[in-house]
C-alpha cells in the first residue's frame, strides 16, 4: 500500500495543480475599466442591469441608433469617426452625458481643478443645486472629482473647488452632460449614496440608451502582454511548479547509491596461457595445429594474393618462392592432419611464426621464373634453417 501511495503521489500532485490552476483562470469576469459588460468592481454591467429592471431599453455600442434618446459614455475610446457622429446626432437633439474629463467630446469644456481624494479616497458630495431633473439626489460617493469651470447659459451642480463636478449645457437643439469623473457608476459604486439614481436621473425618460464600448474592436492601446489576464501568468506558473515537483519526485534516489561489483579482469597473457593448458589438458593439438595453419594461410593470401582455399602444393610453391623457405617443409605445415604429439606441435608452431614473419617484414628472396634466387632454406619439419642449429 504505501508503495502504491509512493508511485501515484506525484500525479496526483500534478493533477491537483491543474485542477487548481483551472479554477484560478476561471470564467474571466473582468475587462477594460468601466466596460458595460463587465462583472468585475471596476466594469460597469450594472448600469446595463439597472435600466434593463426598469424597462428601458439599452444597448451597447460606439454611436448612438436612430431611436437612441441618451448616450452614455464612461470612458472614452471612440475613434474619430464615431465622436463627429455622436457630435451630429447631439445636435440634431440628443442627450449626450459624458463622465470622462479628458475625452475629446468635452474639448469646450474647461476643467478648473481636481479634488485630491488620494489622501481622503472617496467622499460624498451633494448636489446644492434647485436643478428639477435632480430631485431626490442628496448625495453622491466618489472618489473622482474633477471640476469645471461653467460657462455663461451653463447650468452646474456639486460645485467643488470654485467650479462645479457636473455641468449641462445646450448644444443645438441637444443637451451635453459634463460629468467629472465615472468612479461614482461603476459596479463597486453604482449601489453607494444616491449614485445609481443620479445617473437615471441624467439619463432621462426618453427614447433608448447606448453605453459607449469601452473596449470597441481596435480600441485602445494596450499591448498583447497587457490583454493577458494576470490569472493566465499565475496558472502557467502552478503548471511550472507542479512539472518541477513531479520531475524531482521521480527523479529522486530511493537510498544510497549501491556500489557495482565488476567482473574480475584478467591479463591477455594470462588467458592465452590459461586457454592454452586447457588446450594441452584436454589433448586438442589438432585444432591447434588447424589454427596455425589457418592463420599461415590467411597471411599468404593478404601479402600474396593467393585464395585461401587454393591447393596445398601451389600456396606452398608461392610461399616457398617469396619467402626463400624449403617448398617441401612449407608443404608439410600446410597439410592437414592430426598432429601426432605436443613436438610435432611446438615445431609447426615455429614454422609458422617464422613464415609469417617473412611473409609481414617484405621480400626476403627474389623469386625468378624457376624459383627463388637467393635466401635461407628452411626447414619446416624443425623451424630452423637448413644448415643450422635449432
Amino acid at each position: 500500500m504505501r508503495g502504491a501511495l509512493a508511485r501515484w503521489w506525484p500525479w496526483a500532485l500534478a493533477i491537483a495543480s491543474v485542477v487548481v490552476a483551472a479554477v484560478v483562470v476561471g470564467p474571466q469576469r473582468s475587462g477594460e475599466p468601466f466596460d458595460p459588460r463587465s462583472t468585475d468592481p471596476a466594469g460597469a454591467a450594472g448600469i446595463v442591469d439597472v435600466l434593463r429592471e426598469l424597462d428601458r431599453p439599452v444597448a451597447v455600442g460606439t454611436v448612438p441608433g436612430p431611436d437612441t434618446g441618451a448616450f452614455l459614455v464612461l470612458r472614452d475610446q471612440l475613434d474619430r469617426e464615431a465622436r463627429a457622429e455622436v457630435g451630429r446626432w447631439l445636435t440634431a437633439g440628443g442627450r449626450l452625458v459624458v463622465a470622462d474629463p479628458a475625452s475629446p467630446l468635452l474639448r469646450d469644456v474647461v476643467v478648473d481643478g481636481r479634488l485630491a481624494t488620494d489622501v481622503i479616497g472617496a467622499t460624498d458630495v451633494a448636489p446644492a443645486c434647485a436643478d428639477p431633473e435632480l430631485r431626490g439626489v442628496d448625495a453622491v460617493h466618489s472618489a473622482t472629482w474633477v471640476s469645471f469651470a461653467p460657462a455663461a447659459g451653463d447650468r452646474s451642480c456639486f460645485p467643488l473647488e470654485g467650479g462645479a463636478w457636473l455641468v449641462r449645457r445646450s448644444v443645438g437643439a441637444g443637451e451635453l452632460v459634463a460629468l467629472g469623473g465615472a468612479d461614482a457608476f461603476r459596479n463597486g459604486r453604482l449601489g453607494d449614496a444616491d449614485n445609481a439614481l443620479l445617473l437615471v436621473r441624467l439619463l432621462g425618460r426618453d427614447g433608448g440608451v447606448v453605453v459607449a464600448d469601452a473596449s470597441p474592436p481596435g480600441g485602445g492601446e494596450a499591448t498583447l502582454g497587457e490583454l493577458v489576464p494576470t490569472r493566465v501568468y499565475v496558472a502557467l506558473a502552478m503548471l511550472a511548479l507542479a512539472f518541477v515537483l513531479v520531475a524531482w519526485a521521480r527523479g529522486r534516489r530511493l537510498g544510497a547509491p549501491v556500489e557495482e561489483q565488476l567482473p574480475v579482469r584478467i591479463p591477455a597473457s594470462e588467458l592465452v596461457l590459461a586457454t592454452a593448458d586447457l588446450m594441452r589438458r584436454g589433448q586438442v593439438r589438432d585444432a591447434a595445429g588447424a589454427a596455425l595453419r589457418a592463420e599461415l594461410r590467411g597471411d599468404a593470401s593478404l601479402w600474396l594474393g593467393i585464395p585461401e582455399d587454393a591447393p596445398d602444393e601451389v600456396l606452398a610453391a608461392r610461399i616457398a618462392a617469396w619467402t626463400g623457405a624449403d617448398a617441401a617443409g612449407v608443404a608439410t605445415a600446410l597439410a592437414r592432419g592430426p598432429v601426432p604429439d605436443d613436438e610435432a606441435l611446438v615445431g609447426l608452431a615455429r614454422t609458422v611464426a617464422r613464415l609469417r614473419q617473412r611473409l609481414a617484414g617484405g621480400q626476403l628472396a627474389s623469386p625468378g621464373p624457376d624459383g627463388p634466387s637467393t635466401g635461407t632454406p628452411v626447414n619446416a619439419a624443425q623451424g630452423t634453417p637448413m644448415g643450422g642449429e635449432r
